[in-house]
Order: C-alpha cells, then sequence, then structure tokens
C-alpha cells in the first residue's frame, strides 16, 4: 500500500492553491490590460470576464471553506454545510473552465489553468470525506 507523508501531502496541497492564486491573479492582471485594447469579440470576451469571475469566486470560497474547518477543527464525516461548499465550488470550477475554452485573448489561458487545479482541489476535498 502507497503512503504519503503528511509534510509531501501538505505541500503538494499547498502549491497547487498557491497556483490557483497565481493564475487568477495572472488573469485579472491580462483582464486589466485588455480592457485598454479591445480588440476582440465582445461575446467572447464577456464569457472570458464571466469565466475568469467564475474560478475567483470558487478561490474565495476554498478560503471561506478553510476558514469554516479550522474555526470548527474539521468535520471527519462532513455535514450538510461542507458539502454545499464543495459541490459549489466544483459547479465553479467546472463552468470556468467550461467558459474559459469558449473565451478568447490573454485571460483564457491562466483561468483554465486556475479552473483545473481548484478542479482538482474540490474534487479531492470531495474525496476525502
Amino acid at each position: 500500500m502507497f503512503q504519503i507523508n503528511h509534510i509531501t501531502a501538505t505541500l503538494a496541497i499547498l502549491s497547487t492553491i498557491l497556483g490557483a492564486l497565481t493564475a487568477t491573479s495572472l488573469g485579472w492582471k491580462y483582464r486589466a490590460r485588455v480592457r485598454l485594447q479591445p480588440t476582440e469579440s465582445r461575446w467572447r470576451s464577456l464569457v472570458s470576464v464571466i469565466a475568469l469571475s467564475l474560478v475567483t469566486l470558487s478561490v474565495l470560497l476554498f478560503a471561506a471553506y478553510v476558514t469554516r474547518n479550522a474555526l470548527i477543527r474539521g468535520d471527519r464525516n462532513g455535514s450538510l454545510t461542507m458539502l454545499i461548499f464543495i459541490r459549489a465550488g466544483n459547479y465553479l470550477s467546472l463552468i470556468g473552465a467550461l467558459g474559459s475554452l469558449t473565451g478568447k485573448g490573454k485571460t483564457r489561458w491562466p483561468t483554465f489553468v486556475g479552473a483545473c487545479l481548484m478542479l482538482f482541489i474540490w474534487f479531492s476535498e470531495g474525496m476525502s470525506l
């Protein structure tokens, strides 16, 4: 049986979360530049902004989820509130990934990477219950 020690697992999770935060902040940085140069089609640009907003909401939801778990010292069996967090985070990340593939511009790929990383985090949180 393969066992992973706690330090390795913690570093892997932290690097995934930091990667998602970096990708999301890069997406907003690219979006700020694009707003100054409107050369893209409007609906695809709007889809990119919506996808980036959904991924940002997923990151913020994960921060709220972690804060709640720290305050109540975790819930090993899961509760209705935890399941709502996980389900909402999964849906936000999935719709953000699909929207980023539909969108256009430099915002597209950082949004997609951030959405995939957050989808991985939410899926692993759901599997751990």
